[in-house]
């Protein structure tokens, strides 16, 4: 009986997640999809969907952590996988066939000011995770540096996107407040309690 009431449980949280994921998807996110989907109608369809459902996991694993206090290692290292193959497209993937150069390292504060703030909030928000990942040594904050270089060189090089100094500034900051995050006594006591 408990078991059964626990699958139902299950059920209606996953409904939940996605309503919200959905709800969230078509009120936030889907005017920005045409920053990442260049390769056609079919392709943002398909798109559109990978996202909805990667948002409905992600908001029903945070849902269940409130729920339960509790937080599976595989759960953990799932969301890390969705996280760094988001991270890969949205890096190698979302500009192909671009190339620009700029070397202004405030070039988002331009963006913020003409009320465009979305790409700047998302070059910060996205590395907020990868900063979790590791304590703020110099030797790890240079690697991170010198990752966000390549990345960036990638681009321009690679006819990716654009080296944008600006870009490099925004994640390194991601990079930063995770590591303030991660070194938290706080923050290790919790991990300690969620993780099963």
């Amino acid at each position: 009986m408990a078991k059964g009431l626990k699958s139902l449980g299950d059920i209606l949280l996953g409904i939940v997640s996605f309503g919200l994921s959905y709800w969230f998807y078509r009120g936030h996110l889907e005017q920005y999809v045409h920053y990442i989907a260049h390769y056609g109608f079919y392709f943002q369809v398909l798109l559109n969907i990978v996202i909805i459902v990667l948002l409905s996991y992600v908001i029903y694993a945070f849902l269940k952590l409130l729920l339960t206090r509790k937080l599976k290692k595989q759960t953990l290292l799932l969301l890390y996988l969705i996280y760094f193959i988001a991270l890969f497209y949205l890096l190698f993937l979302k500009n192909i066939g671009l190339q620009g150069l700029s070397l202004n390292p405030l070039s988002f504060a331009r963006e913020l000011y003409w009320g465009s703030h979305f790409v700047p909030i998302m070059n910060l928000l996205m590395f907020i995770p990868l900063g979790l990942l590791f304590p703020s040594r110099l030797s790890n904050l240079l690697l991170c540096l010198i990752a966000l270089f390549s990345i960036e060189s990638i681009q321009y090089f690679g006819h990716m996107g654009i080296f944008d100094l600006g870009d490099i500034v925004l994640n390194m900051l991601g990079i930063l407040i995770g590591n303030a995050i991660h070194q938290l006594p706080q923050f290790q006591t919790l991990i300690k309690k969620i993780l099963t």
